[in-house]
């Protein structure tokens, strides 16, 4: 690892004075040293490859060689000192680290200079997405004076957790995060969790509806496993009830096909439009298939079609039945073909009732919406296409319960 710390002025003119160091995590192991870097250094001296210390003019001319002596005395590394003024910039900052960055790295703030802790998190989470090395620690060394005494705080969870709570609000506002937060963290919970809403992004980057309701559940299982000890992540848990509530309506839905509803209508709540498209096309299609050929079944399974043929198609089966239910407006340009409508005349068992679909809005939603987009088109803008899929759910939500 790559260590960048600070060198402060120290109490003037005798620069600093040696102290007692120890860390939060292990209060029994003293550190004697006028340098909180050494302490640092002497825990981790196996894992750091590299020492950088910002300076200024004035801490490099007061104390520079001296530490400089030490940690070459005690550890054998060689500073390498990057020299900025009093006033520096945040640019300048992750322009000089963004330099010589390579290895996963610490931070050390204690004596770092006027908004430098306050930006810390920025300049962190820039350099792990610019380079895609990951921070370790993040350390502040806190001095008492009057015991000569100085506790080194490592604040990465505090950090962490701040990462965390950034990429579940951009869940729960857009339903997408990135995967740069995916970083293997030491929380299990945490961990099940981010890779269980990074999963859910991949199956809807690739159009997996089942799976993508599949996964709903689990995030909302995940967040109700981190809210059951609540005190240990205040920091998450506005972010993690808001998601939970998001979710509810569809966690707790019974019926597959109403959960594929509700999940379609929080894509649109989203603006997920593409993908709700896509999944509005699927589930009309799939509950046609289903109640036509399988009503039996409680719901529909693609690899029930190996039941009327080996080489039945679900897309053929489908197109046929949109048509030969008049559901769409017949057209010259599609012709079923005889192995779907043999299939067809011997598994008739349709037990619902067609009439409740919105055929109208089903109609408008191929024609204007859904094959406009399928043939990259363009959708005429006086087109309500939120309303329109909406109107067809509700159709496709009726005719389940009451067809």
């Amino acid at each position: 690892m790559q260590y960048f710390t600070f060198l402060g002025v120290g109490t003037l003119p005798e620069g600093y004075e040696e102290a007692l160091y120890s860390f939060e995590d292990n209060k029994e192991e003293i550190h004697a040293s006028k340098y909180v870097q050494s302490a640092i250094i002497e825990k981790f001296q196996s894992d750091i490859s590299e020492v950088f210390v910002f300076c200024t003019e004035k801490s490099y001319s007061l104390g520079a060689r001296n530490i400089k002596n030490e940690i070459k005395t005690k550890f054998n590394i060689d500073i390498k000192f990057i020299t900025i003024n009093e006033f520096v910039k945040i640019e300048e900052i992750l322009q000089k680290m963004d330099e010589v960055l390579k290895e996963d790295f610490i931070i050390d703030v204690t004596h770092s200079f006027r908004n430098i802790p306050i930006s810390v998190t920025m300049i962190s989470n820039y350099l792990e997405v610019s380079t895609k090395k990951q921070l370790k620690h993040l350390f502040y060394g806190n001095y008492n004076r009057e015991t000569n005494e100085g506790l080194i705080i490592d604040l990465i969870n505090q950090y962490e957790n701040s990462k965390i709570a950034s990429s579940l609000m951009a869940f729960d506002q857009f339903l997408k995060i990135s995967d740069t937060y995916l970083y293997n963290l030491n929380d299990n919970k945490i961990n099940n969790l981010m890779k269980g809403i990074y999963q859910f992004n991949h199956m809807l980057d690739y159009c997996e509806f089942d799976s993508c309701v599949h996964s709903i559940s689990q995030i909302y299982n995940f967040c109700q496993s981190i809210l059951k000890e609540k005190d240990k992540y205040i920091l998450l848990t506005p972010y993690l009830k808001s998601i939970q509530k998001k979710l509810s309506n569809i966690y707790i839905e019974k019926n597959d096909a109403i959960k594929k509803i509700k999940f379609i209508k929080l894509l649109l709540a989203h603006n997920s439009l593409q993908i709700a498209i896509t999944f509005t096309d699927q589930l009309i299609r799939e509950e046609l298939v289903h109640y036509y050929y399988f009503p039996d079944s409680k719901s529909f399974k693609e690899e029930l079609l190996n039941k009327i043929a080996k080489e039945s198609d679900f897309y053929d089966l489908s197109t046929d039945l949109l048509f030969f239910l008049n559901i769409r407006n017949s057209s010259k340009n599609i012709n079923s073909k005889d192995y779907i409508v043999n299939i067809r005349n011997k598994n008739n068992n349709l037990s619902k009732d067609v009439s409740l679909l919105d055929k109208e809005n089903i109609n408008i939603f191929y024609i204007k919406i859904r094959n406009v987009v399928n043939h990259g088109g363009k959708i005429d803008q006086n087109i309500d296409v939120n309303k329109i899929i909406l109107k067809c759910l509700d159709s496709v939500e009726k005719f389940i319960k009451e067809g």
